[in-house]
Formats: C-alpha cells, sequence, structure tokens
C-alpha cells in the first residue's frame, strides 16, 4: 500500500447576519475568509420558529459534509438550529446567545406575551432590542436603528421568534465569541472561547482578524488518501 503525502481541505464556511438585511457586519469577517459564503436570509413563513426556519434555510444551501457554521447575533442564535440541520463540524456564535437566558431581557418578557397581542408587543420588543445595539443618540445610529419599511415584517417576524427560541441540542458544543461590553447579550453563564474585553456587539468587524484566525483554525482538516 502506497501512502501519499496528506493534503490540506479546506471546510466549507457558512456566515449568517444579524437582523439587519444587509451584511456590514459581516463585511471584514467575509473578506479575511476568502472561501466563506455569506447566506441571506429567506422570507419567513408568520410565527414560524426559529427552528423550522433554519431547516427551511438549510434545503436551500450546499455545502460539503462537516461544514463551519458561523453566526453574528441573531444569525448566531439560527446558526445553531442550522449547523443541527447541516450536520455541521463546528458552530461559531458571535455576539449571541447559547441559553435562554442570556437573551435581553426584553425578549424574554415578550415571549411570555399571549400571540393575540400581536404586533404592537413586538414593536415594543424591537424598538428595546435596538436601542441595546445603538444606544447613543446620533445621526448616523439613528439611522441604523431605522427599520425600512419594506423590512417591517421581517423584523416583527424576527423579534417574535427569538422571544419564543429554545436552544436546540446539538452533537457539537458551540463556539462563543464574544465582547466583554456587549450590552445586547452578555455572556451569563458558560465558557467563552475568545473574549474581547474591550469589545462591544460589533466585535465581527472591530476584531475581525482574530474571529478569522479562530475560524480558520476549525476550517482545515487532514485528508490521508492510500
Amino acid at each position: 500500500m502506497v501512502v501519499r503525502p496528506n493534503t490540506m481541505q479546506a471546510r466549507d464556511v457558512i456566515l449568517l447576519p444579524g437582523l439587519r438585511p444587509d451584511a456590514r457586519a459581516l463585511s471584514r469577517l467575509a473578506s479575511l475568509l476568502p472561501a466563506a459564503r455569506l447566506v441571506h436570509w429567506i422570507e419567513p413563513s408568520p410565527r414560524e420558529s426559529i427552528a423550522s426556519y433554519a431547516a427551511r434555510l438549510g434545503a436551500t444551501i450546499e455545502c460539503s459534509p462537516g461544514a463551519i457554521v458561523a453566526g453574528v447575533s441573531f444569525g448566531g442564535i439560527v446558526a445553531q438550529d442550522l449547523a443541527a440541520h447541516i450536520g455541521a463540524s463546528s458552530c461559531v456564535v458571535i455576539s449571541s446567545a447559547v441559553h435562554r437566558a442570556e437573551l435581553p431581557r426584553e425578549l424574554r418578557v415578550l415571549g411570555s406575551v399571549p400571540a393575540s397581542v400581536g404586533g404592537a408587543a413586538i414593536r415594543v420588543g424591537a424598538r428595546a432590542l435596538r436601542s441595546r445595539v445603538f444606544p447613543w443618540p446620533t445621526p448616523q445610529t439613528a439611522r441604523l436603528r431605522a427599520v425600512p419599511a419594506e423590512r417591517l415584517a421581517w423584523y416583527e417576524w424576527a423579534i417574535g421568534a427569538l422571544s419564543r427560541w429554545r436552544p436546540p441540542t446539538l452533537n457539537v458544543r458551540p463556539l462563543r465569541v464574544h465582547g466583554g461590553r456587549d450590552r445586547t447579550f452578555r455572556v451569563a453563564s458558560g465558557p467563552t472561547d475568545l473574549q474581547f474585553p474591550d469589545g462591544g456587539h460589533c466585535i465581527s468587524v472591530s476584531h475581525a482578524s482574530r474571529i478569522a484566525e479562530l475560524i480558520r483554525s476549525l476550517s482545515v482538516s487532514r485528508e490521508v488518501s492510500a
């Protein structure tokens, strides 16, 4: 038998953005991971759970077995359910939560509100969450807080689904990347694999190079051929 030298095969990397429909929070990170694929959100069904949404999203993604899923903020929540559906080898949760107790208080309270209350309560929750992400009242943050009219249905679904989210059971432990000054998702329990004491909620931009190093370390597997 002849054993060929080890060859290096990079795993697929799937990147999930946050609540905003654009990819600004992942632009720097994606540029440091040329083989990474940025996933765009599909339209949800009314009252659809994140688990159901992730299953439908996974059906639209073509990737090799053992892919890496990484998500920022809301994307970190979806990444956990998506990882379970596509059989990911690693799940990287950036500026997000892995336990329900780590969700912002406003979301946990909203999850107990009867569905009959509807969009009014969800809009209150959405405003509270955006004020955590963009707390300082400047012209720039005012633009970021504003929700385009065509995206209101998306935001209302996402906030409602977040408030009802229950973490899935995974075969792999989610790797946590967090900022010590994150005002949106505070680390409440469990280990943090990569923490930036000076980082806020947007560490995928401010600390992109270190996060890319972590993902690259996961994305290479050795394949031996006989």
